[in-house]
């Protein structure tokens, strides 16, 4: 069995969908409306693999009686979910560019086709759902886990630069917003789900 279940060396993919998408079941495979970000999936993201950032703002306050905080109370809750591809296929590039449309152009007589991307992004920032899935569980082996965002945003700033020494890569992130349309304030964050064997 190798290493214990819990600790994970397993590389994670991410997957998006249009909002309102139903989530795949924990141990399948997403598919229909699903879309693996990466021609090849993790085999285009670079070694560091997908990072999910939690990150918050907490203020802490003290009484006139006590040398020490006695409340606390969370300002702000941020979960991000981040990875560097190498592949600019523009179906994947796009992320870096607000999610705008690819179109594809045919070829005609002997003008070449291509496809193109408009790189403008207007205030109004794209809103798809997102999955993050890994072949991997504490609670056994050959199992899998995912985290499941209802609405994410593209709201990183990257760089495309392009030479000889290293492959093109794309720096992508999503900030994960609150789901107003939860059943319960609980869940517009979404879930992580580690799947078991009981």
């Amino acid at each position: 069995m190798g290493l214990p279940r819990e600790i994970f060396i397993t590389p994670f993919e991410v997957w998006y969908a249009a909002t309102g998408t139903a989530f795949p079941a924990v141990d399948a495979t997403p598919g229909g409306s699903w879309t693996k970000i990466g021609t090849q999936g993790n085999l285009n993201y670079t070694e560091d693999g997908v990072t999910v950032s939690f990150e918050q703002d907490v203020a802490t306050f003290m009484s006139a009686g006590s040398t020490g905080p006695v409340k606390a109370s969370r300002m702000s809750n941020v979960i991000k979910v981040s990875f560097v591809m190498w592949d600019m296929s523009l179906e994947f590039a796009k992320f870096a560019i607000n999610n705008n449309t690819v179109t594809d152009t045919a070829a005609v007589g002997a003008t070449a086709g291509y496809r193109s991307i408009k790189l403008y992004q207007t205030p109004d920032v794209a809103q798809v759902a997102l999955l993050v899935k890994g072949s991997v569980s504490a609670y056994g082996d050959s199992i899998s886990s995912q985290f499941e965002f209802p609405i994410a945003s593209p709201t990183g700033t990257t760089e495309m630069q392009f030479g000889k020494t290293s492959p093109a890569a794309i720096a992508i992130e999503f900030t994960v917003l609150n789901d107003p349309s939860a059943a319960t304030e609980a869940d517009r964050f979404g879930t992580f789900r580690m799947e078991d064997v009981d």
